[in-house]
């Protein structure tokens, strides 16, 4: 009688498992989804950083779109990516546009242009000023639309050799650089022009003056965005959102090995071998204080995305970087005490400092030289 009342509960038990079994797996066959293996490895070579910049939301939806064909060409991806009109000509902070001082350029050559068509007999001088300035103006209204999501991107994206360069700009608003540079030009040449009328020095003069406005405005504006530095060290960080804005970014310029969550770095590597008592960061000099105790020279990382350039300031030991990209002191056997480290330009910086002021002062002295020999002509 016992074995009866043991026996039919558990057989009522594994009667009611092998339908519901038999129920899932009929319900697994029925509405069975196919993978696509093609995706999954797709989705693998990706950088997986979902940053968004291919126009999907992130990069499995991405590779889905590979896969199945839907994936939009290179020239809408960049047209999604465009500046609106507004923004390009507007003053707002953090978005790419051309500035006061460059519209105020090209307004200079405007103005030298219609001085120009006014006179009866330019001179040559003028003439060829002007038309240069023209050029570089022509094609620097090119760049800014270029910029624009109201460019032809996708049409262009189409196109097999010319368009595959074009669109590997990526995001078309750096092409307000090459804008930048010819309307630079557009208005050097307006200025020249005006050298023959006598207004050049007061339009040059108002000239400066907007572009130390428009610089006012721009470091005001990086001012009030300062970003702080947060525990990670180096690792910058948004004052609002206060995430990784390296991870955000995809760690593009992050040192190799380095490994980084959204809320700072990742050590995967153990290096650090002797025993840490602080780690101390102040006016750019991050002061480690640790103890030796096995008698032979060990290892100590520090919280510093590693650059060339760092070095031990004060203290043993000298600086290198370890395997997760971070900065690496060596501790001298027995040591007891604090190694500070600091970042010091490379010597070769200084170099290139060094040439480029030897290059302003040798034009200067070439224009200088042209304007005495052009008074003893006169």
């Amino acid at each position: 009688m016992w074995a009866y009342e043991i026996f039919i509960p558990i057989a009522i038990v594994v009667g009611i498992g092998l339908v519901l079994g038999l129920v899932l797996a009929v319900a697994a066959i029925i509405l069975h989804v196919p993978v696509d293996e093609r995706v999954e490895a797709v989705t693998e070579v990706l950088p997986g950083a979902n940053c968004g910049a291919c126009g999907y939301s992130g990069c499995s939806g991405y590779a889905k779109a590979l896969c199945t064909g839907s994936a939009e060409n290179g020239g809408q991806i960049v047209k999604n990516s465009g500046l609106r009109i507004a923004e390009l000509f507007g003053w707002q902070k953090n978005h790419n546009n051309l500035g006061p001082e460059l519209l105020a350029g090209g307004f200079v050559l405007l103005w030298c242009w219609l001085t120009l068509r006014a006179k009866e007999k330019p001179q040559q001088p003028e003439r060829r000023s002007i038309r240069l300035g023209l050029w570089a103006a022509g094609f620097a209204a090119l760049a800014c639309w270029m910029s624009t999501n109201t460019f032809p991107w996708q049409a262009v994206g189409r196109i097999p050799v010319v368009g595959r360069i074009l669109v590997a700009i990526q995001f078309p608003g750096r092409y307000l650089s090459l804008a930048t540079v010819l309307l630079v030009l557009a208005a050097m040449c307006g200025l020249a022009a005006l050298r023959q009328v006598g207004y050049a020095r007061p339009v040059a003069v108002l000239l400066v003056g907007v572009s130390v406005f428009g610089a006012a405005l721009f470091f005001r504006d990086q001012q009030a965005d300062a970003a702080y530095l947060g525990d990670g060290g180096q690792l910058m960080y948004s004052e609002y959102k206060k995430f990784n804005m390296g991870w955000y970014f995809d760690g593009l310029y992050l040192p190799d090995g380095a490994s980084e969550t959204q809320n700072g770095y990742e050590s995967t590597a153990q290096v650090t071998t002797v025993e840490v008592t602080s780690v101390e960061q102040e006016n750019g000099v991050t002061t480690l204080a640790c103890t030796e105790t096995s008698g032979q020279d060990q290892h100590a990382e520090l919280p510093l995305l590693y650059y060339p350039g760092y070095t031990v300031t004060e203290g043993p030991g000298t600086a290198f970087k370890t395997v997760n990209g971070l900065v690496g002191v060596t501790v001298p056997a027995n040591y007891s005490g604090t190694i500070r480290v600091a970042f010091r330009e490379p010597k070769r910086w200084l170099l290139a400092d060094g040439v480029s002021v030897a290059t302003a002062v040798v034009l200067l002295c070439a224009m200088r030289r042209k304007k005495s020999k052009r008074r003893k002509e006169a």
